[in-house]
């Protein structure tokens, strides 16, 4: 597994907050031969709830990714090790990818030994004592990791047990008529989704300031890069909408992250705010990409 991923992995564009899974998936994609692999992430647009305190995306980009490719990639979740130990070796041995969660306070990353955050890397190699693994984020060479640690760390709250598998072999890309589909279908779900934002926001001003909206901001990162590839007029326009609403969500990341680090002071409504702001941001992009999508079809 060494040899066929070159020795390492490549880094891939930006990589901030909620990227790190995404990074990996990357540069796996890029091994299985799919062109340009950053612009092949999602389509994926919406909103989830994960906890009182966390607000996700519409968490599809992985099932979008095999649709947009033709890879087989599914997402696992372990509770029991000596389950994800004998799966993790059964998928190795079936030469197939493996994305895990581990947590950055056990890993060489700017949080080492200071802050427990879920982070993603591949798992290159299983031995009786050891894994080889490598960090897309951090360090993309191979490196060896206790398999004592790396069990302790893939099945902590932050590690979770979570993984991604990839297996086979990139098909038939989906073509642009199709990625537009699919796009389509995201901004209906992402329609339907908004109300969980709106909610969100009257929870964060009811509590104590503490939020995770990293995902959301990773989300729209992700899919500003693939609709600045597409060959459309509103293109330009609606990557640079994405764009937008991805930096704002991170701002609001960024203002937890310091209240929840004690760096600064619980101001759960000046939060509340910046947040009922972006719902209103992403209702207005929703309705500039349905026009945009209903106008595409007509001409098409």
């Amino acid at each position: 597994m060494i040899g066929a991923l070159g020795g390492g992995l490549t880094m891939q564009g930006d990589t901030p907050f909620a990227t790190c899974f995404l990074q990996a998936l990357a540069n796996i994609l890029g091994k299985r031969g799919v062109a340009e692999p950053l612009s092949a992430l999602g389509p994926a647009l919406g909103f989830g709830r994960r906890s009182a305190t966390r607000l996700t995306g519409g968490e599809r980009t992985v099932a979008n990714t095999a649709r947009v490719t033709g890879l087989s990639l599914n997402s696992h979740h372990h509770t029991d090790w000596s389950d994800a130990i004998r799966f993790e070796r059964e998928i190795l041995a079936a030469a197939g990818d493996l994305i895990v969660g581990l947590d950055s306070f056990d890993i060489p990353s700017p949080y080492e030994n200071l802050e427990h955050l879920t982070h993603a890397v591949v798992v290159l190699e299983h031995h009786d004592d050891y894994v080889v693994v490598a960090d897309a984020m951090n360090h993309p060479q191979p490196r060896r990791m206790n398999l004592a640690a790396y069990a302790a760390s893939r099945m902590s709250e932050a590690g979770a047990g979570v993984s991604i598998v990839c297996s086979g072999l990139a098909g038939r890309p989906a073509d642009q008529a199709e990625i537009i589909e699919l796009l389509a279908t995201e901004v209906a779900a992402h329609r339907g989704e908004l109300g969980i934002a709106a909610a969100f926001a009257v929870d964060v001003e009811a509590g104590d300031g503490v939020a995770d909206v990293a995902d959301v901001a990773a989300e729209r990162l992700v899919l500003g890069q693939l609709v600045g590839g597409l060959d459309r007029s509103w293109a330009p326009d609606v990557a640079k909408a994405l764009a937008g609403l991805s930096r704002r969500w991170y701002l609001a990341h960024t203002m937890a992250r310091e209240i929840a680090s004690g760096n600064a002071a619980p101001r759960p409504a000046r939060l509340a705010r910046l947040l009922t702001e972006l719902h209103g941001r992403e209702t207005a992009f929703n309705a500039m990409l349905t026009d945009y999508l209903a106008a595409d079809r007509i001409r098409t």
